[in-house]
């Protein structure tokens, strides 16, 4: 039995809520969303561009994968869709630790990131890769973030 129900969604593609492209966009689709939290999925896969010969990929990319998951929440919570997909910068963490030293291929991951403050365009998230097929946590990590309310300046920089 899944750890949960992942057949169901009803969101937009990760691509129109991330600002990457190409093989940089590593997650696969938004499971569930709240006002406060978000999870989504992923495979790892031997075209990873993080994947070393053997199709594994090193766990401390979870970082990236965390990171991802909070841009798709940031956009989910814009309701102008244009909004969607700003940059934002990942600042910071705390508590970083990972229980695994790598991820292998075909392995399933449930990203979870759950916002604990927000103010100014900084944010604050508890985030946690595991296992999805058994729930197991493989990563954990606080994660801050910062997106400024006008990306123009940010070609400026």
């Amino acid at each position: 039995m899944n750890f949960m129900d992942f057949h169901s969604t009803n969101y937009p593609h990760i691509s129109a809520l991330i600002p990457h492209s190409g093989k940089m966009i590593l997650l696969e689709k938004v499971i569930y969303r709240d006002a406060e939290r978000i999870d989504c999925l992923m495979t790892i896969s031997a075209e990873d561009p993080f994947a070393d010969e053997r199709g594994n990929v090193p766990a401390y990319i979870g970082l990236e994968y965390m990171s991802q998951g909070v841009a798709a929440h940031g956009s989910l919570n814009k309701d102008n869709e244009a909004e969607r997909g700003k940059i934002g910068f990942f600042v910071g963490s705390r508590k970083v630790e990972m229980f695994v030293q790598e991820f292998c291929p075909q392995q399933e991951l449930l990203i979870s990131a759950n916002l604990v403050l927000e103010q100014e365009g900084f944010g604050v998230f508890d985030c946690v890769v595991r296992n999805a097929g058994d729930g197991e946590l493989l990563m954990s990590g606080r994660l801050n973030f910062f997106q400024p309310e006008n990306n123009d300046k940010i070609m400026d920089l």
